[in-house]
């Protein structure tokens, strides 16, 4: 399993980050640490501005469909389903925007 591993690494002059781990954490939550850290800020900003130009579009140009809420008043959901919808891809395929990125992996942890 390390031959797997070290095959796919490449030798570099420097690297972005260094990722240490904790063998007894699940792999899932060591997963989402490093997409919350890598891309949750451009996450972030791109659910900021989807749902920005959805309110826009919605003032300016056309109103979208509204719904009611229990005491009957209209709420549009435009702008947080865009925001979370763009937030979320952001999140699952961000990191094919990063290719470029270098980390040094600690193979070698204490456990």
């Amino acid at each position: 399993q390390k031959i797997d591993l070290y095959s796919l690494s490449s030798q570099v002059s420097e690297f972005d980050c260094f990722i240490s781990h904790v063998c007894s954490t699940p792999g899932f939550k060591k997963y989402v640490t490093l997409v919350l850290d890598q891309l949750g800020v451009s996450a972030f900003v791109s659910a900021f501005v989807m749902s920005l130009v959805i309110f826009s579009f919605q003032a300016y140009c056309r109103p979208l469909p509204r719904i009611y809420d229990v005491n009957g008043y209209l709420h549009s959901i435009w702008e947080f389903v865009g925001g979370v919808t763009v937030g979320w891809s952001v999140l699952v395929f961000g990191h094919t925007l990063c290719r470029r990125t270098r980390c040094f992996f600690d193979c070698v942890s204490i456990c």
